[in-house]
């Protein structure tokens, strides 16, 4: 029994602190993920989806993941080949996003569910009931550098529903440079290499120019690294840059 004059506090008015702290949680973890999936699918407008980053969990797989969609975005756009925007449709747990065409996977759906929060900002989820985590990688790597070139692994992400690895590199240059984007070479763990299927970027630089290139590789495993060769202005100079993707 609390003594006279000592302050209490009744139960209910916990209950109704407590109830009251769980809708507002609620509330804004409902908020993060609508701006996650709209940001997700936005793939139109890179700067878009760069502004739903901060509904992500920093260092999360959701954040790396979104980070990596955002990449690739820009790497199409900087090439002059912008994604058409992705649709996204509720469904049991989470939400399936949509694309028309997407390049060089025949992955057209995928479903995002078992969402998981970190003070009320999205953190993690499956796709289509698997953990992409392990298949994500964000930098990590020295740049590598070439004739006045220089390229930095951004992302990469080896599909869970897939056989496509997609690796975007930062790439710079003091130097004109035309890049062989579409010749670029993945050698896998176990030394085979395979030549890109697709790739998104600019492919004919300035000097002083910087660019995102989304390269896809089929049937390859992380771990393995990428090779890039470009040619200076009238080929004064070859590039031949080799990216570790651990």
């Amino acid at each position: 029994m609390p003594l006279v004059g000592e302050d209490s506090v009744h139960p209910t008015h916990l209950l109704a602190a407590a109830l009251l702290a769980a809708s507002a949680s609620a509330a804004a973890e409902e908020e993060a993920a609508r701006d996650y999936a709209e940001a997700l699918t936005a793939t139109s407008a890179p700067d878009r989806m760069a502004e739903g980053w901060t509904s992500a969990a920093d260092g999360s797989t959701a954040h790396t993941y979104l980070r990596h969609r955002t990449y690739v975005a820009r790497a199409w756009a900087d090439g002059g080949r912008p994604l058409a925007d992705e649709t996204a449709e509720p469904v049991p747990d989470g939400v399936r996003v949509c694309r028309d065409a997407p390049p060089a996977d025949g992955n057209r759906c995928a479903d995002l569910t078992g969402l998981a929060y970190e003070d009320g900002l999205v953190s993690d989820f499956r796709v289509d009931g698997l953990d992409p985590g392990p298949y994500l990688v964000e930098g990590g790597t020295d740049p590598a550098s070439s004739a006045g070139t220089q390229a930095t692994l951004l992302t990469a992400y080896r599909s869970v529903t897939g056989p496509v690895l997609v690796v975007v590199l930062g790439i710079s240059t003091k130097e004109s440079v035309d890049l062989d984007l579409s010749g670029a070479v993945y050698r896998n763990p176990g030394d085979d290499e395979v030549r890109a299927r697709a790739a998104g970027g600019e492919r004919e630089l300035d000097a002083g120019d910087d660019t995102q290139a989304a390269l896809y590789f089929r049937d390859v495993d992380l771990g393995g690294e990428v090779t890039l060769t470009g040619c200076l202005e009238e080929c004064s100079a070859f590039v031949d840059l080799t990216v570790p993707v651990p």
